[in-house]
């Protein structure tokens, strides 16, 4: 039982902002389209600017660093959150949130340090890291879209032949074939 309700309330909330943004951004391909588009009659201008991301980048970069302020503003007042203030889901939410500040990556490293998140997600946010430092992952929890294939792959990984046993011996109930599966079936709706 969390002993902080108001703080799983607020993180909560954050979560559900989060989750939803990213959620409609997959799902409708008109947030897809280049942010110019949004504002030109013409349709396929090339844009070699900022405007050349897309509606749902922009909403999700935005509402990324709304939630570095508000994460950073938490640790300051309450510390370091962990599952004893928050209770196990309440620490979910908030391990979520670290996960996508890739802009704050020390805010990143700091949570990973001093939070007591469950093995799975500090596989993730190890992970996570690494990849913004370019290097190695360690788990293989991290994807991406190759831009000239539009194919999912695995972002380079520091010890593929057992990736698939620290992934399961951090919690990570899926292999790395499993996962790039899923990924690639998404992306094809």
């Amino acid at each position: 039982m969390p002993t902080n309700k108001k703080m799983v309330s607020q993180i909560k909330q954050m979560f559900d902002i989060d989750q939803d943004i990213r959620t409609q951004a997959m799902a409708n391909k008109n947030l897809n389209e280049p942010l110019a588009s949004f504002c030109s009659v013409e349709k396929n201008v090339s844009v070699k600017t900022k405007l050349g991301f897309s509606m749902a980048n922009f909403l999700i970069y935005s509402l990324d660093a709304i939630h570095n302020t508000k994460l950073h503003r938490i640790i300051e007042d309450y510390g370091y959150p962990n599952a004893k203030i928050l209770g196990k889901a309440g620490l979910y939410y908030f391990w979520l949130l670290i996960q996508h500040q890739d802009e704050d990556v020390k805010l990143q490293e700091d949570c990973l340090k001093n939070c007591n998140f469950a093995p799975k997600e500090k596989a993730f946010l190890t992970d996570r890291i690494l990849v913004r430092y370019d290097k190695k992952q360690i788990y293989g929890t991290q994807f991406f879209r190759d831009k000239k294939t539009g194919k999912m792959q695995l972002r380079p990984v520091e010890n593929l032949k057992d990736v698939n046993t620290l992934r399961k011996e951090a919690g990570i109930k899926t292999t790395v074939e499993e996962d790039l599966k899923t990924l690639t079936a998404r992306i094809k709706k």
